[in-house]
């Protein structure tokens, strides 16, 4: 009887450790899977531990900033490269921190946070930064705005200019939407048709046609339209 128990006993084992290895077996198929995924994707990733200890940076990451593993060994190592001067380097890392701290104080997702990054070849990036804690492992993402940043900046100036050339304009000018609601009016506009800019913005092209030529007008702008 004993020996019995000590066979059935030992397959118990056995049946224990193979589904143990196969476990085992299917984590590591898992985190590789994991790891693939991360390397190949477009956007920026870091892995660090709870400590701040970066374990892995995906090939964008190396791509974008420049930093490989041999310049951050660890979080620490980031903050006098990315941010040199010393003044903003506080003012992002204290924000950095109050954030993580609200995601593991409240367990609320992280908000993303904006800064402006040197990377190693002294080129300046716009960049919104992510957080997901994932048990002791924190995967930050880096996302670069700077292009949207400087397109949207370029649309500015461009705007800039536009209202400029429109508002000192000599000849009378009108920005109206398709229904014919006037949107912007120059000076040379409301002197032309004696009218502050305030009242020609609660009219409509109809307002200051002539009753004879509105039909006629409203032809023309269907015309122009198709």
């Amino acid at each position: 009887e004993l020996e019995n128990r000590v066979l059935e006993r030992t397959r118990e084992l056995e049946n224990a450790l193979m589904v143990l290895r196969k476990r085992e077996h299917e984590l590591k198929e898992s985190e590789e899977l994991f790891r693939r995924l991360i390397e190949a994707s477009p956007i920026p990733m870091v892995i660090t531990d709870s400590e701040g200890n970066i374990e892995y940076l995906n090939f964008s990451f190396v791509n974008t900033f420049g930093y490989t593993m041999k310049d951050l060994p660890n979080v620490e190592d980031w903050w006098p490269l990315a941010y040199p001067d010393e003044e903003y380097r506080k003012k992002v890392k204290d924000e950095w921190f109050n954030r993580v701290n609200m995601v593991i104080n409240n367990n609320t997702l992280f908000e993303p946070q904006l800064a402006k990054v040197k990377c190693k070849h002294n080129e300046q990036l716009d960049i919104e930064f992510n957080l997901a804690i994932i048990g002791d492992k924190h995967l930050v993402t880096f996302h670069n705005l700077t292009e949207y940043f400087q397109i949207e900046n370029a649309l500015q100036q461009s705007e800039k200019k536009f209202r400029r050339a429109f508002e000192t304009a000599s000849h009378g000018m009108i920005l109206a939407s398709l229904e014919g609601e006037f949107i912007m009016v120059n000076d040379a506009i409301c002197n032309l048709l004696g009218y502050s800019e305030h009242e020609l913005l609660n009219k409509n092209f109809r307002d200051i046609t002539h009753k004879d030529y509105i039909q006629e007008d409203e032809e023309n702008v269907q015309r122009v339209l198709a």
